[in-house]
């Protein structure tokens, strides 16, 4: 799993994050938070598969036994 930060302009933020969950890879999704300083500008954490990562764990846990 990775955990990815997604920041800058609210709008730019949401566009992103939008076509990241539209790939299917994307398990969760926060809520946006304002940065620390200027006003403008926010985040979003994101958790998403990577792809291929099924097949790679299945290989991980083949190798394992």
């Amino acid at each position: 799993m990775l955990e990815i930060r997604v920041q800058g302009l609210p709008e730019e933020v949401r566009e992103f994050a939008d076509a990241l969950e539209r790939t299917g890879c994307v398990l969760g999704r926060s809520r946006e938070y304002a940065n620390r300083g200027e006003g403008r500008y926010v985040r979003v954490y994101l958790e998403a598969e990577a792809p291929g990562a099924d097949a790679r764990h299945a290989a991980i846990e083949e190798r394992g036994r």
